[in-house]
């Protein structure tokens, strides 16, 4: 009975230490926690604000408690964008104009006409320019006829041809075409001397009769201008003078004390007033400069008056049968070339603005004004047209006088120069640079060669 008694009491105790704690019995106690060590608080900081609070503009979001605050990093700043080059334009070339190129010439025969030819018998270095050194002259007809030497200057009279290069600055004929008033020269060399002082070698002015063949001395200058009844001549011996062809007796229009040659004279449509360009000062090393236009009375009455030009508007023309005149000028393109556009002066006031929208560089030749006034004949390059890393190649063009219509003559990889009109009209005459003189038919669009070779000429009746 006692066994079996303290058998219970060992059970009883095993189930307690294994199954937790029985009902109304307390556990033993333990003793008090240890106390734990005691930490310094930490020092607080004496700069601390409140706007430099880390958590200063942060929110709890409530789904998950998780703070988000505002980012504090100094943003990095946007480059700015690297600007795009403009893209050449690619344009389709201008198409060559079907004949008969002015309707009105259809049907219409070209009167017979004579061209001057200066022989080609090299060059030299003239001012830098590559120079023709030939004194020869021949005559070729409209049907490249070749009909002789018409003159040699160095045996008839010791002299050469002026060699300027600038608009067949040479000779110009007269209005009938009978006569050539020629500039020569009896030095090849352009001194320094000459050339500080603005002088430059002396020129000589001469009268060559093409159906007589006379050859006879007119005045010291250069640069010589028919008027249009030709009886008189314009020309520059330090500033402009006329000179009567009847009398031979010379007058002062304007004096200077520097060379005025470059730009020929320009005679009024009646004869009464000469347009010339008087360079005074503003010459430079290259013989160009803004320069103001002067105008005249032909008969040396009255005050000169000036004509305000910018450097870059340099050519000039009058309007046929009116009295203003057609000024070319010139603007830049951002990829490095010029482009031509002309102005209509009147009264001082622009009155017309064309060929602006061409992006063409009207710069082989002075532009001319076809005998009945109606259409503008030119040498340009279409700049857009040319691929990089070619060269500018010229074209022949013409222009209505009013600027409402653009026609291109020519379109080939050669450059065609320094175009004429025939006497009549009928024909535009031009250097083919390397494959010499051709003529085109307006009627029929037919182009030939007159001669060959790169030579200067004068188209004559």
């Amino acid at each position: 009975m006692r066994t079996r008694l303290r058998l219970c009491t060992v059970l009883l105790l095993l189930l307690t230490a294994g199954c937790g704690q029985l009902p109304g019995v307390s556990p033993a106690y333990p003793g008090p926690p240890p106390t734990p060590p005691q930490v310094a608080p930490y020092p607080p900081n004496p700069t601390w604000r409140p706007d430099e609070d880390p958590l200063r503009g942060c929110t709890v979001r409530p789904d998950d408690g998780l703070v988000i605050c505002p980012s504090k990093a100094t943003p990095f700043p946007t480059p700015p964008p690297i600007p795009t080059p403009p893209d050449t334009p690619v344009v389709t070339p201008i198409p060559l104009a079907q004949p008969p190129i002015i309707p009105e010439l259809a049907g219409k025969e070209t009167v017979p006409y004579r061209i001057v030819v200066r022989e080609s018998a090299g060059t030299r270095l003239w001012k830098g320019q590559e120079t023709p050194t030939s004194s020869v002259l021949r005559i070729v007809g409209s049907d490249g006829s070749d009909r002789g030497v018409a003159l040699d200057t160095e045996k008839a009279a010791g002299l050469f041809l002026g060699h300027w290069l600038l608009q067949n600055e040479w000779g110009t004929p007269s209005p009938d075409g009978k006569r050539l008033a020629l500039v020569l020269t009896d030095a090849w060399e352009y001194s320094a001397s000459a050339d500080a002082e603005k002088k430059g070698p002396p020129f000589h002015i001469y009268l060559f009769d093409l159906e007589s063949r006379e050859f006879r001395f007119l005045a010291e200058g250069e640069g010589p201008a028919w008027s249009p009844d030709g009886r008189e001549i314009a020309y520059y011996r330090n500033g402009l003078w006329v000179i009567d062809l009847e009398n031979g007796q010379e007058r002062p229009l304007f004096r200077t004390e520097e060379r005025q040659q470059l730009f020929p004279p320009l005679w009024s449509p009646d004869g009464k007033r000469i347009l010339f360009r008087n360079y005074l000062e503003s010459v430079n090393s290259d013989g160009y400069g803004p320069g103001e236009m002067v105008l005249v009375n032909a008969d040396g009455s009255g005050e000169p008056s000036i004509l305000p030009l910018p450097s870059s508007c340099p050519g000039i023309l009058w309007l046929p049968e009116e009295d203003g005149f057609l000024v070319q000028c010139s603007s830049h393109l951002p990829i490095g070339a010029d482009t031509s556009f002309f102005q209509v002066l009147k009264g001082g006031e622009v009155t017309a603005k064309f060929l602006s929208n061409y992006d063409l560089c009207a710069c082989g030749g002075w532009p001319r004004y076809s005998p009945n006034g109606e259409w503008l004949l030119f040498s340009g390059t279409s700049v857009y047209e040319v691929l990089e890393g070619q060269h500018y190649f010229y074209d022949v063009w013409l222009l209505k006088s009013d600027g409402s219509t653009l026609r291109r003559l020519t379109l080939d990889t050669a450059s065609d120069l320094v175009p004429q009109w025939s006497p009549d009209g009928t024909e535009v005459v031009y250097q083919k640079r390397g494959q010499g003189i051709w003529a085109l038919n307006l009627a029929t669009g037919r182009a030939r060669q007159l001669w060959p070779g790169d030579v200067e000429f004068l188209v004559v009746q």
